[in-house]
């Protein structure tokens, strides 16, 4: 994410939400829009260096599963965009993304099997499908029985669909219906213990996640120089336009 391609979006008159962290550095108090509390601009050197105006955005901060989530809008009025409905639009990307993850790692996608181009192209956009299509089936089953959508497992969808191939002995318990039922994971381990065998520890503890989150990007306060350096260059702009 760059000024070049930020500016390339709002130049088509269309809107930008996107994370940022501490890669991206933030001017506030500018003077160049009517300002509100939340009102930041980015402006690299090297764009006031070509000539080129400020970008306009307002900074957010909503909380996520493990540390606050700074975003950036483009929309810089909260009644035609409120912060809840900002927040709303990100956690939906995030779905996407979650998508994107379980096509490559649970449904085993991340290398392909053709050796040309032409049919690894087709044999993406199918598994793409396929994988669709099995979600769309299960989360109709789920919404169905009445079961929220956001206890459906990727990995449990794979394997009814799997039993319901392979089962062809039993077709009557290997109905969609009945394989809906293990869509979900179970919210909590059987009533049953055996008590002729003892459990053992796992050999070795499961990895933990060591990804850290993204740390807040820098916000600075515009200096005198970066006030006078846009009043030169607006005060140039409006004397093109008038020329």
């Amino acid at each position: 994410m760059g000024y070049d391609f930020l500016k390339a979006i709002q130049d088509q008159n269309h809107h930008i939400l996107v994370r940022v962290g501490s890669n991206i550095t933030l001017l506030k108090n500018l003077g160049y829009y009517r300002e509100s509390a939340g009102t930041v601009y980015i402006w690299p050197d090297k764009a006031a260096r070509h000539s080129q105006l400020p970008l306009i955005f307002r900074h957010l901060v909503v909380q996520g599963q493990r540390a606050p989530v700074h975003l950036i809008v483009s929309v810089t009025n909260p009644r035609l965009l409120s912060d809840k409905q900002v927040a709303q639009i990100y956690r939906a990307r995030w779905r996407i993304e979650v998508y994107y993850r379980n096509f490559k790692q649970t449904f085993g996608r991340r290398k392909l099997l053709s050796h040309r181009a032409d049919h690894a192209h087709v044999e993406l956009e199918w598994s793409l499908i396929a994988l669709w299509g099995m979600c769309l089936y299960a989360s109709y089953e789920l919404d169905r029985r009445k079961i929220p959508l956001e206890r459906m497992s990727m990995a449990g969808v794979l394997r009814a669909f799997r039993r319901i191939a392979r089962d062809y002995l039993h077709p009557a318990d290997s109905t969609p219906q009945t394989a809906s039922k293990r869509c979900v994971p179970r919210s909590e381990p059987p009533s049953w213990t055996p008590t002729s065998v003892e459990r053992k520890p796992a050999a070795t503890p499961p990895a933990k996640n060591k990804n850290t989150p993204p740390a807040p990007p820098t916000i600075k306060t515009a200096t005198p120089q970066d006030r006078k350096r846009l009043q030169q260059l607006t005060g140039e702009t409006q004397h093109t336009q008038k020329g």
